[in-house]
Order: structure tokens, then C-alpha cells, then sequence
């Protein structure tokens, strides 16, 4: 049979691919299959055993078709094989023929990439290892490539640079031209937000979410999406996973929610946070990855393998097969981790949402930070990049904003040094800690999966020194904030020290944390 595409590329990095070679009209068996063939094909030099030609007749036909040809050998003449005989069957003298060994095997084994076999072949540079190779050896080469190290790179930091591909690659498929639109109650997440996204028949997941709460006249340019897969992954981890937080989580074992096709849309919600700023859902337990990340039923017969003695002391007899899947999982319903098998098929379907699960199964290691807790690198006040607007320097409100700032500063290393001990100490049932900032600054409580460039919030700081005088008497205000425009306005006259800062910015990261109306 003709090769598949992927066959020609195996053959053309052994030297053993598709060449055009013009043989003489006059040439016979020796010069045919030694002189010619051994200079095409340097390999079938130490072929010993001898060779046929074959040719597949629907080329000559133009029947066209795909997938795999049937070949028809060539019987060799008196002589063997001349030129005059080829051209016989080879509609006019042009023809693709087929080399086939009678009785050894091709060495497909790769040639060097400077091979002079490929010294008129197109050459170019792989971006992950700088490599220079020829074109085809590069289309074989880019699945499996995982860069090499600089003398200054780690591997934790080229792991992070295949996680960013993974997540550039999941937001580019994200079709930016339709929207999938979602009105939701936030105060029924993330219920309310799995029904309302399993009805929107009329539109794809796989558009740009745009979020709507209800009672609330919000218009969602990125922020309300970014808050409502933040609360829907954080959901989604209370509902439907159990286990230690920092181990990983299990799915719960639900038949009405596998019945209700709920596994497949946290999947797809799963996908969708990945793809369009929101957090990783990094909960589950990290011996799960290996089946999400398998796109055919491999997974189905690791996981089969891997629970032989179980099966086997739940009482099934029979065989162990993929064909007696269906017959396993019944004989084993009640058995404590075989039984969520639908569960997590289910899982992995919802996740094949932009091509998650292809990207998966090609970057494991790299998908593996954004699903399995303690991957995810720890949020930081780094995060937060300030940008003030600062009035002239030699004038009184320039000295006074420079001095909000600093106050700023110091309240946000507070807290994260404190990690919410202070709080606690004090006997506050929800700590004070970074993502509570973060969470109020931007809408999302996590510093966004982005390359270096954009791994950071970029707040701009406007400063009001008029509240008295438009507002009257009055006891405090609240420094407003704008997550979709990123910025945020400090009510200076109510800033006069440290200790109000710290009072009205608590009060104000605790309280407004979100875009809900109080």
C-alpha cells in the first residue's frame, strides 16, 4: 500500500522518501537497480535481499481517493527490470514507483540533518532550540521538541515558557468574532452558571464569553468575565471535587451529574478560563493528568490496567479488555476509584474545548502547572505594578500623593508578610491576604498565566482632593476602583496617616471585592 503522509515523512528522514530520478531509455537491470537506485537511495546499498517495483494503478486512472493505494508489483522481465519495461507501465514514462524489499526490513532510522542526502532540501531553524534542520525533518522534529537550556535558564523557567505556549496557543483559538453571552444570578454560582451555559444552544462555547449579572447594569469589557470564571472554577472545586486542597482533588461521584452532562461543561468552563484570562483550575489530584491528557480510549485501558487487582477482587471474572468496558464498570460501580471512569471521560470531552486535550497530550508537563495545586507561582504584590499620576513634585499635593503612595506600599507588604495572621489574630473569620487585593484591584483573585511581559497588573493611581468640597461633611470615603479600565482614585483627605490608610483600604478590599451592588 501507498504510505500515509506521516509513513512519507519517517521515509524522508531516513533517506528513503519521494525523489524524481531520470533514468536512460536504453539502461537495463544493473544500471536500474544499482548504479541509479544506490545513488538515490544510499541505504539499499546494503539491501542484499533483493527487490520488486511496484506502482498503484489509480494514480494512472486520476481515480483519486485518500488514505492508503493498493500496489500492484511489476513483474520483472527475462532480464529483470530495463527502462524499456518501466516505461511500459508508466503511462508515457512518468510514473511514481515503489520500492519493496523481499526479504529484509528498511532501515527507517533517521539521517544526520547535515546529511549530504539533504543538501538540496530547504533548511530552517526550529524556535525552541535554535536548531537548523531540513524542512521535513522539522515537521516531524516540532512535536516532540522540548528547546534546550541557556547557561542562565532553569528548567522550572523553560517549563513556564511551554506553559505560556499552551495557554498563547488556547487563546488564539478562542473565535473573537461571535459571543457567547451569559446572564447570570451571581449569588447561585456556580449552578446557575452550568445550566445558563449548557442552554445557550444558539451560540458556541469556544466565542468570546461576555457576562451579564442580573439586577446589575455592569457592561463587561474583560473584568465581569474574569470575575465570573474566577468564581465559577472556585465553585466548580466546592461542588464537584473532594479531597486534601493541597494534594488535589477527586471528582464526587454523581450519577445524577453525569446524567445531567454537568463533567462535560466544567470541562468546557475549565477550557474556557484557560483561554480567556481567567484563573487555572489547578485542584485536581496530579494522577489525573495523565488520563485528561489522552485524546483515544489509551487512557480508558491505562486506567483499566492500572485497577487489575481491584477489578479483580470486586468479583469480575472475565476478561480485561477495552471490548468489556462496559461490563467492568457495571461489575464495579461501588469500587472507591474505578467507579469515576464516566466521570472523568466526561471531564476530559468538556475539555477538548479549543484543543485542551491535544495540547495536553503533547505538553503534559507543561498543562500540569495549570491543573495540579502548588504548580501555580505564588501571588505576589510583585503582581501589582502602580502607575501614579502624580501632581507637579514641589507642590503640596504632590508631596501628599507621593505620601499615599508609600502608605500603599507599605499596606501591601503588610499584608502579604502577614499572610493574614494579623487578621486572624484578631479574630476575623476571612483573613486579609494578596488575592482579597488582587481580587478588588482587578477582578480576578490570580496573577494572569501570560508571558513576563504581561504577568503583571498595571494599575494606574489617580488621586481626588476634592471629596469636602463637592460632598460636604462627612465621615469617610472609599478609594474607587475601575477593573476595566485599571485604574484607582484615593480619596486624599481622608489619607492623612497611616493608620486611616490602612482602616479605609481594609474596610474597602474586604467589603467591595466584587462588582455586586451593596
Amino acid at each position: 500500500h501507498t504510505p500515509l503522509p506521516t509513513e512519507e515523512l519517517e521515509l524522508l528522514q531516513a533517506g528513503m522518501g519521494r525523489q524524481t530520478v531520470s533514468l536512460p531509455e536504453d539502461g537495463d537491470h544493473t544500471e536500474v537497480n544499482f548504479s541509479l537506485l544506490t545513488n538515490a537511495f544510499p541505504k539499499m546499498e546494503d539491501l542484499c535481499g533483493g527487490w520488486l517495483w511496484h506502482f498503484s494503478p489509480s494514480l494512472f486512472l486520476n481515480k483519486g481517493g485518500s488514505g492508503r493505494r493498493k500496489l500492484i508489483v511489476i513483474a520483472p522481465e527475462a532480464e529483470g527490470y530495463s527502462v524499456k519495461a518501466l516505461r511500459a507501465v508508466s503511462a508515457g514514462g512518468k510514473a511514481t514507483f515503489y520500492i519493496v524489499p523481499l526479504q529484509e526490513t528498511l532501515d527507517t532510522s533517521p539521517l544526520p540533518s547535515d546529511s549530504q542526502h539533504f543538501s538540496k532540501m530547504p533548511r530552517k531553524t526550529c524556535y525552541q532550540c535554535k536548531e537548523v534542520m531540513p524542512l521535513h525533518m522539522l515537521a516531524v522534529h516540532i512535536k516532540t521538541c522540548k528547546g534546550k537550556l541557556s547557561s542562565d535558564e532553569t528548567c522550572e523557567e523553560v517549563r513556564e515558557s511551554f506553559t505560556e505556549d499552551v495557554l498563547h496557543f488556547l487563546e488564539h483559538q478562542v473565535d473573537t468574532t461571535t459571543e457567547f453571552k451569559l446572564c447570570v444570578d451571581r449569588e447561585d454560582l456556580p449552578d446557575r452558571g452550568i445550566l445558563q451555559w449548557k442552554r445557550k444552544k444558539a451560540a458556541s462555547p469556544a466565542s468570546a464569553l461576555k457576562v451579564v449579572y442580573i439586577g446589575e447594569a455592569g457592561i463587561d469589557t474583560g473584568a465581569l468575565r474574569k470575575e465570573f470564571l474566577t468564581d465559577m472554577v472556585s465553585g466548580i472545586e466546592n461542588r464537584f471535587f473532594e479531597g486534601s486542597g493541597n494534594q488535589g482533588k477527586n471528582p464526587k461521584y454523581s450519577l445524577t451529574d453525569l446524567d445531567n452532562e454537568n463533567f462535560r461543561t466544567i470541562g468546557e468552563i475549565m477550557a474556557a478560563s484557560l483561554a480567556q484570562g481567567g484563573p487555572p483550575p489547578n485542584l485536581v489530584n496530579s494522577s489525573l493528568i495523565s488520563f485528561f491528557s489522552q485524546v483515544d480510549d489509551s487512557a480508558d485501558a491505562q486506567c483499566l490496567m492500572l485497577n487489575t487487582d481491584e477489578i479483580i477482587s470486586c468479583g469480575y471474572t472475565s476478561q480485561i479488555t477495552l471490548e468489556c468496558k462496559e461490563s467492568i464498570i457495571r461489575a464495579i460501580v461501588l469500587h472507591s476509584t474505578t467507579r469515576l471512569i464516566p466521570m472523568l471521560q466526561q471531564n476530559r470531552k468538556g475539555m477538548e474545548l479549543y484543543g485542551l486535550v491535544n495540547q495536553m497530550a503533547v505538553n503534559l508537563e507543561a498543562c500540569r502547572s495549570l491543573f495540579v495545586p502548588g504548580k501555580i507561582i505564588k501571588v505576589s504584590v510583585g503582581a501589582i505594578l502602580n502607575t501614579p499620576n502624580f501632581s507637579k513634585k514641589e507642590t503640596s499635593k504632590g508631596r501628599t500623593e507621593r505620601k499615599i503612595i508609600n502608605f500603599l506600599q507599605d499596606f501591601l507588604q503588610e499584608v502579604e508578610m502577614s499572610d493574614g495572621e494579623t487578621d486572624r489574630a484578631a479574630g476575623d473569620t476571612e483573613p486579609l491576604a494578596v488575592p482579597h487585593v488582587l481580587q478588588w484591584r482587578t477582578g480576578q483573585s490570580h496573577i494572569p498565566m501570560l508571558p513576563d511581559e504581561k504577568r503583571h497588573f498595571k494599575i494606574t493611581c489617580n488621586f481626588d482632593h476634592n471629596c469636602r468640597e463637592r460632598l460636604g461633611d462627612h465621615a469617610v470615603c472609599y478609594p474607587i476602583v475601575s477593573a476595566c479600565t485599571q485604574t484607582v482614585t484615593f480619596p486624599v483627605q481622608h489619607l492623612s496617616t497611616y493608620t486611616d490608610f490602612r482602616r479605609i483600604m481594609s474596610e474597602a478590599v474586604k467589603y467591595g471585592g466584587g462588582f455586586r451592588r451593596v
